[in-house]
């Protein structure tokens, strides 16, 4: 049973990797400019995850104070 799982595993996430280097491809073709959204998609990440850090943070602040 392990290793039929581990088989599944496995194979789910070498398709998923390679699904995802094909429609990467797919969409520098399609799409002008694309490659260049990616290579900031990062800092915009960081950026959303800095936000919602911080808005947590002041949420659990105010709700110790109450």
């Amino acid at each position: 049973m392990v290793g039929a799982f581990s088989f599944g595993l496995a194979l789910t996430v070498v398709a998923t990797g390679a699904l995802a280097a094909w429609s990467v491809q797919h969409a520098e073709q399609r799409f002008r400019g694309f490659g260049e959204v990616m290579r900031r998609a990062p800092y915009v990440s960081c950026v959303v995850i800095i936000f919602l850090a911080s808005y947590m943070a002041w949420h659990g602040w105010h709700g110790l104070h109450q």
